[in-house]
């Protein structure tokens, strides 16, 4: 863990322990001075843009750690856009994508985006969510397997599924059915050299 300069934000890197050096003096027999070196294996790990919610769907929300994703929306039409603002200096290739269904029924979920071009073509029960975790390539509603529904369009141009440069990121997730109460979230952490 490290703390950045410029806002006091926590990160995180993955890293392994390749040695410890002690200095010490004869005057200070009993104080040990140790160094210890990491080998960073990963990229720095930023601010977490997430939603903690209990499993009846409040949401925990301490003020300090657990504060609600910055970036969702409620669908006032059969579509609904975010700015995702990925605050580090690499790009993000795990986010998770959440599409909540409202009072009724979902269908037909796409998602637009610079490069961005892809549907999910399958059915989100009224309260059920589909979680669509770009990092794993995985898709599910309401925890089955739903990957097979799964389809990229014609203009994604894109490596990934979701891949957030540094900066705002735009997109427009689209559904047919009853939009009413339904929601959509990303979340994922900025990433740092």
């Amino acid at each position: 863990y490290r703390t950045a300069n410029n806002d006091a934000t926590v990160q995180q890197a993955l890293a392994r322990l390749v040695s410890v050096d002690v200095q010490r003096s004869v005057e200070h027999s009993y104080h040990f001075e140790l160094i210890f070196n990491f080998l960073q294996l990963g990229p720095w790990r930023g601010n977490s843009h997430s939603d903690w919610r209990f499993d009846s769907g409040e949401l925990l929300d301490d003020g300090l750690t657990f504060d609600a994703t910055d970036f969702q929306a409620t669908f006032a039409s059969v579509s609904a856009g975010l700015t995702l603002l990925n605050s580090g200096n690499l790009p993000v290739e795990d986010a998770i994508l959440t599409v909540t269904a409202g009072s009724g029924t979902i269908s037909n979920v796409a998602v637009v985006g610079t490069g961005i071009d892809w549907q999910i073509l399958t059915t989100v029960a009224a309260g059920q969510s589909l979680v669509v975790d770009c990092g794993s390539r995985s898709v599910q509603v309401n925890g089955t397997d739903a990957y097979r529904n799964f389809s990229l369009g014609n203009n994604h141009s894109l490596r990934n599924w979701l891949y957030l440069e540094p900066g705002n990121t735009v997109i427009t997730t689209t559904l047919t059915g009853t939009y009413t109460g339904a929601q959509v979230s990303v979340a994922f952490r900025d990433r740092w050299a």
